[in-house]
């Protein structure tokens, strides 16, 4: 994964510079993820935790700069073991309060 990640960094910073994203949802929140890849990559503040709402998982998040831009990168346990969604089809509202909070 990291060498790939690596490999295609400099790509994703040209979509990254094109898009000027104010928030980035990276899947999975493990040591060995797409989220500590970008921690990693980007100027991270101080980490974030908070529940996913899924048992003992949780989400992270860091604020950084891109380019002099304000960027939140949140992640999120991988998709494929776990839903933000919550009842009604909406994102859980503890998790939307938190990224509209991160966001500002």
């Amino acid at each position: 994964f990291w060498k790939d990640a690596e490999t295609c960094w400099p790509v994703h910073q040209k979509i990254l510079d094109i898009v000027q994203p104010r928030l980035v949802v990276a899947f999975g929140s493990s040591d060995d993820s797409p989220y500590a890849f970008l921690r990693s990559k980007l100027e991270a503040g101080q980490e974030q935790v908070v529940p996913s709402g899924h048992g003992t998982w949780t989400c992270r998040g860091f604020a950084s700069q891109l380019n002099g831009r304000k960027l939140f990168v949140a992640g999120f346990p991988h998709l494929s073991r776990y839903s933000p969604l919550g009842v009604g089809g909406e994102v859980r509202q503890h998790l939307r309060k938190w990224l509209l909070r991160a966001g500002e």
